[in-house]
């Protein structure tokens, strides 16, 4: 079963990983509660499956009467044969610098494994096929757990600095989800660092 991204940063709030403040408008007619978000905004369809950017569904406005209208259009696609039912609507980040990070199995050695990248926010396995160096992957040994100096290695080839206790939070967290919920994936792409910290911008379980 794959999350939906709103489910997904629901869980992603009960386990402390920061996301952007948002909305989820659930019918083609915008409610009041986007006057609660400071525009701009992102306004994504959801649906479960990738490619949604490039489908025309994910969209910006900069005040609500455009929120409104980008939302009556988004609900009127299908992407890949899957009608949008909702649309999550969040305030738009101040990107600096756009990371990916996951938690999955890795069907060669049917092991967890860390796997992170200064790359984010674009396609990780064409990365990983025209630029394999750019991708960083580290084996979590099940009865050990997760080691702090894996973390603290990531944070270090990522170039974090002083987001690394940021980093090393969400990683343990990520990880934390990944057994809680016997996922085979949880992704976020990008993991964005921004000047109030890092954020989730999108998430896949």
């Amino acid at each position: 079963m794959r999350l939906l991204e709103f489910q997904a940063k629901r869980l992603f709030s009960r386990y402390g990983i920061p996301a952007p403040k948002g909305v989820l408008i659930e019918s083609p007619d915008a409610p009041e509660s986007l006057e609660t978000l400071s525009f701009p905004v992102v306004l994504k369809a959801q649906v479960p499956v990738g490619g949604r950017g490039k489908a025309g569904g994910i969209r910006i406005a900069t005040q609500a009467k455009e929120a409104a209208a980008v939302a009556k259009e988004l609900f009127a696609l299908s992407i890949k044969g899957n009608p949008v039912r909702a649309v999550l609507v969040e305030e738009q980040a101040a990107i600096e610098r756009e990371l990916y990070l996951a938690v999955l199995i890795d069907r060669q050695t049917n092991m967890p494994i860390i796997m992170a990248s200064a790359t984010g926010g674009v396609d990780i396995e064409e990365v990983a096929r025209e630029n394999p160096e750019q991708v960083i992957k580290k084996p979590i040994e099940p009865f050990i757990g997760l080691s702090d100096y894996v973390v603290r290695y990531l944070g270090k080839e990522l170039g974090l600095g002083d987001y690394l206790e940021s980093f090393r939070e969400i990683v343990s967290q990520a990880y934390t989800i990944f057994l809680d919920c016997d996922a085979s994936l949880v992704e976020i792409n990008p993991l964005a660092i921004t000047p109030s910290g890092l954020l989730a911008l999108d998430a896949k379980i």
